[in-house]
C-alpha cells in the first residue's frame, strides 16, 4: 500500500514544478517583457516604450527603430552585447542602473528571433485597402447626392442666354 501512496506522491510533486526553462529563453516571456505586461527585475522600462515590432498589435514607440528583423539582420552576435550593455546614448541613462538579468536578455533574444522569423504581415495592405474603400464609398456618395448639381445650374442658365424669342421655337 506504501508504494502507490508513494508514487502518487511523487508523480504529484513532479506535476507541479515549472516547466523548465527553455535553453535559449522562452519568446512567450521575451513578448511579455517587450510589452510590459512582466517587468524587467531591476526595474528598466519595457522596450515597447521606444520600439516596435511590426505585425504584432499594439504599435509601439517611435523613439527607438522597429526591432523586426533585428535578429536576422545581426544575428544573436550583435545583439547579446547590445543587451548586455545598451551601447546607445538615448538608452544608457534608463539602463545603467538597471541593466536585464542574463535570463531577461535571453527571452528577449528569443522573442526577436520568432519576430524576424515570421512573415511580414499584411497590416499595410489592408490599411491600404481600407482607406481605398472609404474613398471610392465617399466619392461614390458625392455623386448621388450632387449627380444634378450641373443640370440643376446648366438648365436655367441656357435658358436665360437664349433670351425671349431665340431658341425654344
Amino acid at each position: 500500500m506504501r508504494k502507490p501512496l508513494w508514487a502518487i506522491f511523487v508523480l504529484s510533486c513532479l506535476c507541479a514544478l515549472p516547466a523548465p526553462a527553455q535553453a535559449g529563453g522562452d519568446p512567450e516571456v521575451g513578448k511579455s517583457l517587450f510589452f510590459g505586461t512582466t517587468r524587467f527585475r531591476n526595474g528598466g522600462a519595457a522596450c515597447v516604450a521606444c520600439h516596435a515590432i511590426s505585425g504584432l498589435p499594439g504599435g509601439g514607440g517611435t523613439l527607438g527603430p522597429d526591432l523586426s528583423q533585428t535578429y536576422a539582420d545581426y544575428g544573436e552576435e550583435g545583439i547579446t552585447p547590445v543587451l548586455a550593455g545598451f551601447p546607445f546614448p538615448s538608452m544608457k541613462p534608463i539602463y545603467d542602473a538597471r541593466p536585464l538579468t542574463p535570463e531577461e536578455q535571453a527571452h528577449l533574444k528569443a522573442f526577436l528571433r520568432i519576430s524576424a522569423e515570421g512573415e511580414p504581415s499584411g497590416e499595410k495592405g489592408w490599411f491600404l485597402l481600407l482607406g481605398l474603400g472609404g474613398f471610392l464609398l465617399v466619392t461614390g456618395l458625392a455623386h448621388i447626392v450632387w449627380r444634378k448639381r450641373l443640370s440643376e445650374v446648366r438648365r436655367p442658365l441656357l435658358r436665360r442666354a437664349a433670351g425671349p424669342g431665340r431658341g425654344d421655337g
